[in-house]
């Protein structure tokens, strides 16, 4: 099957028409979740919290987007990964995919590299951080070197707000964020 950039640009607010042209940032921050159900949408007060502690804004209601305002990295924020988003990393050095993860067996704020040989398109519908590098790959030849941080979901209710759990691991994500943004910049 042919795939073409084209097929995948479902919006605006994704889709970088910019290919070759340098970014404001060599990092691009993809955060996803549904900010609707608690800790599910940590990924935006990671966002926040970041903006907070660089003297930047963003909007304070979560809202599907690009930021670009001065940050040491570029941001996304969607409420799922999407094959989209490959073509808007192809220009970055390095990505972060920032979400939540419900298994109370897992460590509250979990970091992986994504590494080459694990990755590979789909055999399903789901759509991963492997699943937007390989497409990068796939489509343009290159992709950004990736990291995953995910972070522990305690509640899952319908509110915007993080539960107490998630919002006293927050400084401690945002802090171990503020380390990986400097240790790429190295």
């Amino acid at each position: 099957m042919d795939l073409k950039p084209s097929l995948f640009k479902t919006s605006s607010l994704l889709v970088n028409s910019n290919i070759g042209r340098k970014p404001f940032s060599t990092v691009l921050l993809i955060g996803y979740g549904d900010p609707e159900r608690e800790d599910r949408g940590i990924a935006w007060h990671v966002f926040l919290d970041l903006a907070r502690c660089m003297n930047r804004t963003i909007p304070v209601e979560p809202r599907e987007g690009f930021y670009s305002s001065g940050f040491p990295a570029d941001m996304i924020f969607v409420p799922q990964l999407i094959p989209s988003l490959a073509e808007r990393m192809v220009d970055y050095e390095r990505t972060c995919f920032i979400t939540a993860h419900t298994d109370p067996e897992t460590e509250p704020i979990v970091w992986t590299e994504i590494e080459e040989d694990s990755i590979g398109l789909p055999e399903s519908q789901a759509v991963d951080p492997g699943t937007c590098i390989a497409t990068s790959m796939e489509l343009f030849g290159r992709a950004p070197k990736a990291a995953h941080l995910s972070i522990r979901a305690f509640e899952t209710g319908r509110s915007r707000s993080l539960s107490r759990q998630a919002s006293e691991l927050l400084p401690e994500v945002t802090e171990q964020l503020l380390n990986w943004l400097a240790s790429t910049a190295s």
